[in-house]
């Protein structure tokens, strides 16, 4: 037997973001299993108000943290599917979803990623990088590097460029209100 995790990432249980197709591209039945951690009194999940290693510290300190393992039933491919990794694994992550009664999303695990930055700058994430991609043919390197831009120029931290922060920003300080306004 294999374990593969295959969001590549925790979330926060509200949905399903999209699965990596390795697992997938075998061809061979798996066995779901879902886990559900208890959000109680620290959210473990990585992606609460204490996220990555920090979590991991204050969960080992803890009285306890509970969390339910369901085995589903075994997903044999279908024959379409066994050349097919991405709509096998779309397959059995519907299911999952289903037996957690939660959405699935398009989101992905560079999406979680980028949340995570984006979290430490105060910063709304409201896409998906798969529209970032298709949009503008950025990485996901290239959008960390820009959310990092963005960053440095919202001096006051809040997530969003006052009309200060981006007069300065595009060096317009002096400019006539009548250009800029």
């Amino acid at each position: 037997p294999l374990l593969v995790f295959p969001e590549g990432t925790t979330t926060n249980g509200t949905a399903l973001i999209t699965f990596k197709p390795g697992a997938f591209f075998a061809g061979q039945p798996v066995q779901p299993v879902t886990l559900e951690y208890s959000r109680q009194p620290i959210d473990v999940n990585g992606n609460g108000p204490a996220d990555g290693y920090l979590a991991l510290f204050l969960a080992m300190f803890q009285l306890s943290n509970r969390v339910t393992v369901s085995y589903l039933p075994v997903i044999s491919p279908t024959e379409a599917e066994t050349s097919d990794a991405a709509a096998y694994a779309w397959r059995v992550r519907s299911e999952m979803a289903a037996a957690l009664q939660v959405p699935t999303t398009a989101h992905s695990y560079d999406d979680a990623r980028l949340n995570a930055m984006a979290r430490k700058y105060s910063i709304e994430n409201s896409f998906a990088m798969s529209e970032a991609v298709s949009l503008f043919n950025l990485s996901l390197k290239q959008v960390q590097e820009l959310l990092l831009r963005f960053a440095a120029l919202d001096i006051a931290g809040d997530g969003t460029l006052s009309e200060r922060e981006f007069r300065q920003a595009l060096q317009l300080e002096h400019a006539s209100s009548e250009y800029v306004s």
